[in-house]
């Protein structure tokens, strides 16, 4: 599927694409108040020291807000297809870990299982898996076979 079909009532592909990271951005303003009082609420903030640029407590959760909002406007101007589907739900997994994170400062490993979740997510309902690195060498197609999931 090409940006060509990514269009809303016949604009452009580049206006189409304006269209929604407006959206999102007027989204993610419309939700970071309310994503500050959750950051307060929670305990969600980060606070200064030595390493930091900020001077005071800075909420953690806005990455939270602009990934909602970057999931309700493609949900608005893309087209479903099991690709996009596929995408979305890694995503959603990734941003749970985030969020998660944000509050409870999970372990490494615990996040490195979460993106391996969501990598697995798009690969295997998407069926974007690597199984072939073409004519590499110029010995023919070099497949990639049963190692397709883990090389990609």
């Amino acid at each position: 599927m090409g940006w060509e079909e990514y269009q809303v009532s016949g604009m452009s592909n580049i206006a189409s694409l304006g269209l929604m990271g407006v959206t999102a951005l007027m989204l993610t303003m419309l939700f970071m108040p309310l994503v500050i009082k959750i950051s307060m609420a929670t305990n969600a903030i980060d606070l200064p020291d030595p390493r930091k640029m900020h001077v005071t407590a800075m909420p953690r959760l806005g990455g939270f807000a602009i990934t909602v909002s970057f999931i309700i406007s493609i949900l608005l101007f893309i087209p479903f297809e099991p690709r996009l589907v596929a995408f979305l739900i890694g995503l959603c997994i990734i941003t749970l870990i985030g969020f998660a994170d944000d509050i409870y400062h999970l372990r490494p490993v615990v996040k490195l299982i979460g993106q391996i979740l969501a990598s697995l997510a798009f690969i295997l309902i998407g069926d974007c898996a690597i199984d072939s690195f073409g004519d590499l060498v110029g010995t023919g197609p070099l497949n990639t076979g049963i190692f397709a999931v883990p090389l990609t």
